[in-house]
């Protein structure tokens, strides 16, 4: 039973670090999330920006390098969003990792626990017939 309660004690550890690196790559994918949603937001409102003065520029010179840049925003803008989207299944996935990390480190570590429980309790029973069988044997010496 020790050697099941030492491997049970092992496993549970071995599932605590394993969770500790799924909750990194879910921290980091939550990062890289974050990060891409600011360029997007930078670039949603550089295209913005650039409509408005593109707007303003009517007749003008620069309406083709306006038109252009615009074309150009609109262009990165969608592929931070298909990024995004990508980044997007990589954190529903990360996150399942982390739940199922989660549920079996705490499955080994209710195991583990019961385990030690159950090794404590064999050893008190052990010491309690010890100690009936040392009464026992007191008693028969001082009976007539």
């Amino acid at each position: 039973m020790r050697e099941f309660t030492a491997f049970a004690t092992r496993l549970q550890k071995l599932k605590q670090d394993l969770q500790e690196i799924e909750e990194s790559a879910y921290s980091r994918l939550l990062q890289e999330q974050q990060a891409l949603q600011s360029q997007w937001q930078q670039l949603n409102e550089r295209s913005q920006e650039t409509r408005e003065r593109l707007a303003e520029a009517a007749g003008i010179s620069y309406v083709r390098s306006y038109a252009s840049y615009q074309a150009s925003l609109e262009v990165r803008k969608q592929q931070l969003e298909r990024e995004w989207e990508a980044l997007q299944g990589h954190v529903h996935v990360q996150q399942g990792k982390l739940r199922d990390a989660y549920f079996e480190q705490e499955k080994w570590s209710r195991i583990a626990s019961d385990a030690r429980a159950s090794d404590r309790l064999d050893a008190l029973r052990k010491s309690q017939v010890e100690a009936d069988d040392e009464a026992l044997k007191r008693f028969k010496r001082t009976d007539p």
